[in-house]
């Protein structure tokens, strides 16, 4: 090859490069700007809705330790009341259901967990995962 077709290779590789990164910055900008214009549609706090995970349990596609937790805090009375099958595991004295307190949607459309800081939730999680491992 002669030198102008390498200086014209090397220059259609250069200017490909360049418009990919124009572009790529392009739409970034754009993104960070105006957001709405790649949002298919905006839902409004008030009309959000958390996912049901009865669709997941019917086909059995969640992890079993997910499926576990979700039972844990849903069936707590069967798991963790006084009726449960194992003595280590009764950890609650009425067969009242962790849901029943603690993820009841609010007047403001949010769900509540334990109504604490972060720092104190990781705590409960943490003493509720040494319970069930240990």
């Amino acid at each position: 090859m002669d030198k102008r077709n390498v200086f014209k290779t090397i220059s259609k590789i250069f200017l490909g490069f360049f418009v990919f990164i124009v572009l790529l910055f392009g739409g970034l900008i754009l993104f960070v700007e105006s957001p709405e214009l790649f949002l298919k549609e905006k839902i409004a706090a008030a009309d959000w809705e958390p996912k049901t995970v009865d669709e997941d349990l019917e086909y059995n596609i969640l992890d079993p330790e997910v499926e576990y937790g979700y039972r844990l805090v849903v069936e707590s009375a069967k798991y963790m009341g006084p009726g449960a099958d194992h003595p280590e595991m009764r950890y609650a004295g009425n067969n009242l259901a962790c849901v029943n307190c603690h993820l009841k949607k609010r007047n403001s459309g949010r769900l509540r967990l334990l109504g604490r800081s972060p720092e104190k939730i990781s705590s409960v999680l943490e003493k509720g995962r040494k319970r069930v491992y240990n």
